[in-house]
């Protein structure tokens, strides 16, 4: 695993999913990439960028990641172009979450919720 490979680190420096909720944290964007959420405190930040190091979420991945968003990409813009068109009729809200439940035991789940919600924006 990297985190073995990437020399000594102070355990505390990784966010602990099983406790915390990495969404806090980091950010997926359609380019593939991670990266820390914007407005976190000072240890949170460093807490994420050490996290995407350590684990080495950042680097080969991205390009893998990128792969498996283009289809959800193009699905979030048809989304943002029906809710453009049709202000009033907000009926495609549930489809869109009925869209992230159903991806959600998918590889990159995290990164595709991102994505579909337009949270890298």
């Amino acid at each position: 695993m990297a985190k073995d490979q990437c020399g000594a680190y102070p355990p505390e420096a990784l966010i602990k999913p099983d406790i915390e909720d990495p969404d806090v944290f980091l950010l997926f964007t359609p380019g593939g990439t991670v990266r820390p959420r914007a407005g976190l405190t000072a240890n949170n930040h460093l807490r994420a960028t050490e996290t995407i190091r350590i684990l080495v979420l950042d680097g080969a991945l991205n390009q893998i990641r990128r792969a498996q968003l283009c289809g959800y990409i193009q699905t979030m813009e048809i989304f943002a172009d029906y809710a453009e068109a049709y202000p009033d009729d907000d009926s495609w809200v549930e489809e869109l979450e009925r869209e992230v439940r159903d991806t959600a035991h998918l590889p990159y789940a995290t990164a595709i919720r991102h994505v579909l919600t337009r949270q890298s924006e």
